[in-house]
């Protein structure tokens, strides 16, 4: 019995040896994973004891000679050393406030289990008078092989279980991507992910939505709902996920919610979701707050804005590397000195970082709000919208024009997916009276222009734009708004009446090529129902589709929160959270994704 148990020990010291040379394999090169200097002289130290163990202790040979007494103490003094100098070494690198292996990372908890086992092992050989002889075989092999895959088995369990791997699944050749649909008449497909992971955003991916989500990211084919590709972080991974879309490729951020690292980016191509080479595990900076946030982040740059205490100092825009946090550029926004300005965030648009900001002679400003006099007067006061480009910070364009000072910043976002044979367009909203922009992002001259307004209708917003037209709401003076379509040719609006009530907060209405849609949650049996109301453009005067497109069967009642075009379909984001008195992380999902097609 004591030689099986020695031989148990043994096998344990050999298992060790074969999970040190994976646990190598597995994280060689990743810090992240913590395979420090200090992990892998730990894991050296174990590996030439045990080998040292493994050579020396058994009796290969029937002519080996057995241990005097002396001998077998000092192996088991040398065991319990190297044992307490391999823990002591390892513990420097284990999580502040954990204790032993508890918070280590993946590489310490696997050197954990290889110094381990090494002292195990060779503490369960003391107990024999002699040294363990390899015969019989069917008495040392078996115990030998149980003590090894012991070892195996648990490191492998530590490596999957505690330590799941990203679940990433690529795409192959998808072919050309279906057009967005001219009109939507019915709910095609829906998509929900898996309960207890929740939809944080949609972007355009290349052949139809692209879903952000609590842990990853899935891109969707617009014409079925199948995934086209994916890539998901474990579910024990306790980060708060952002994705950015620039150009060909998403740059996936991950920021560790107990805020214990700085953040890491992993860059994927938007068709394929492949890693690209060289851009994984970037340590990235954290968001950071209000006053000095991220803007934008692309594989090679993040650009962060320092907003200013005073409106007579200028709002500070960098950009540092990706890869080494160096400042790359900085500048001033505005660039002219002696202004007092309220500037707005500046915005990522196809390409360009593009702000906006209102402002008049710091000379007389009094230290009230800009754009009244001292007598609180309206005043006319300098809009401007600039646009950057992100290699360098040099401005590309600019528009400016003067007009009243009671609203903000002009904003400027994206027109929206262009229908099929028309360009992307930037657009710009500065309140109910003053201009609606749509411009060439390449110029900024205008790509469309919108016509004259009656003095009885304000400007309510975009729902989308390209460079062939421009679809944007209208509010009456009967509070009833409308919606109205100009073209880049000049000819006359055809407008559609939106038939009561219709509301473009949280992204809730879209521009088709022959249809206008917006979603709606209408409110019965006290619960909301999400609807899309889809209004058609004919010649001069549209229709209100009867009774529109729900979203939901008639026992759910849950809001919609989002509604974007993409390549295939138009897809909205409904809320799908279950009672708040059955909630539990197994058996809830916050949103879900319904894709609207013709």
């Amino acid at each position: 019995m004591r030689a099986a148990i020695a031989w148990v020990g043994l096998g344990l010291i050999a298992g060790a040896l074969v999970w040190a040379a994976v646990s190598v394999v597995l994280y060689f090169g990743h810090e992240n994973d913590g395979i420090t200097v200090r992990v892998t002289i730990s894991i050296a130290i174990a590996v030439l004891f045990g080998l040292a163990t493994l050579v020396m202790a058994p009796r290969w040979r029937a002519e080996d000679p057995a241990p005097d007494r002396d001998a077998r103490m000092i192996a088991a003094l040398a065991a319990a050393g190297v044992g307490v100098v391999l823990a002591v070494l390892l513990y420097a690198e284990v999580s502040e406030g954990s204790v032993g292996p508890v918070g280590s990372l993946p590489a310490q908890l696997h050197a954990w289990l290889v110094i381990g086992a090494v002292v195990l092992g060779t503490f369960l050989m003391l107990p024999l008078a002699d040294r363990p002889s390899t015969r019989p075989l069917s008495h040392s092999f078996p115990a030998f092989t149980a003590g090894t895959l012991s070892v195996v088995l648990c490191g492998g369990l530590v490596h999957t279980a505690l330590f799941p791997q990203v679940g990433h699944r690529t795409a192959g050749d998808l072919g050309e991507p279906a057009p967005t649909p001219e009109t939507v008449t019915e709910v095609g497909w829906s998509w929900e992910p898996e309960h207890g992971t929740s939809v944080e955003g949609i972007e355009v991916g290349t052949h139809g939505p692209l879903v952000a989500l609590s842990d990853g990211l899935v891109s969707l084919d617009g014409t079925d709902g199948s995934e086209i590709w994916s890539y998901r972080l474990p579910a024990s991974t306790e980060t708060d996920v952002e994705a950015w879309v620039d150009g060909d490729r998403v740059v996936l951020v991950q920021e560790p919610l107990d805020g214990s690292d700085d953040a890491t980016a992993d860059v994927l191509d938007l068709e394929t979701g492949e890693p690209l080479p060289g851009l994984q595990q970037i340590s990235q900076p954290r968001s950071g707050d209000i006053d000095d946030h991220v803007v934008a982040r692309t594989g090679k740059q993040v650009v962060h804005v320092e907003f200013a205490e005073r409106v007579e100092d200028p709002t500070v825009l960098r950009s540092g590397s990706a890869e080494t946090g160096e400042q790359q550029w900085s500048t001033s926004l505005p660039s002219e000195d002696g202004l007092a300005c309220y500037t707005g965030t500046p915005e990522w648009l196809h390409g360009l970082l593009v702000t906006g900001h209102l402002c008049e002679e710091a000379e007389g400003y009094d230290g009230g709000m800009l754009g009244y006099t001292e007598d609180g007067d309206e005043a006319q006061v300098e809009h401007t919208v600039v646009a950057l480009d992100p290699e360098t910070g040099e401005q590309v364009w600019e528009r400016s024009w003067t007009g009243p000072g009671d609203v903000g910043p002009p904003q400027a976002a994206s027109g929206g997916h262009p229908t099929e044979g028309a360009d992307p367009v930037i657009v710009v909203e500065t309140g109910e009276e003053g201009p609606a922009l749509v411009l060439d992002p390449a110029t900024g001259e205008d790509a469309v222009t919108l016509p004259e307004r009656a003095e009885d209708l304000q400007f309510a917003g975009f729902l989308g734009a390209d460079s062939e037209s421009a679809t944007y709401m209208l509010d009456r003076e009967d509070g009833l708004p409308e919606i109205e379509r100009a073209t880049a040719d000049g000819a006359p609006p055809e407008t559609a009446e939106t038939g009561g009530f219709v509301s473009l907060e949280m992204e809730g209405a879209v521009a088709l090529g022959a249809a206008a849609l917006t979603l709606e949650s209408e409110v019965s049996a006290g619960a909301p129902h999400p609807r899309v109301q889809v209004h058609g453009f004919e010649g001069r005067r549209g229709t209100v589709t009867e009774g529109g497109i729900s979203l939901t069967r008639e026992d759910e009642g849950f809001p919609g929160r989002q509604m974007v075009a993409v390549p295939g379909a138009v897809v909205a984001v409904i809320n799908t959270e279950v009672e708040a008195a059955r909630v539990t992380r197994e058996n809830w999902t916050e949103e879900a994704v319904r894709g609207l097609t013709h």
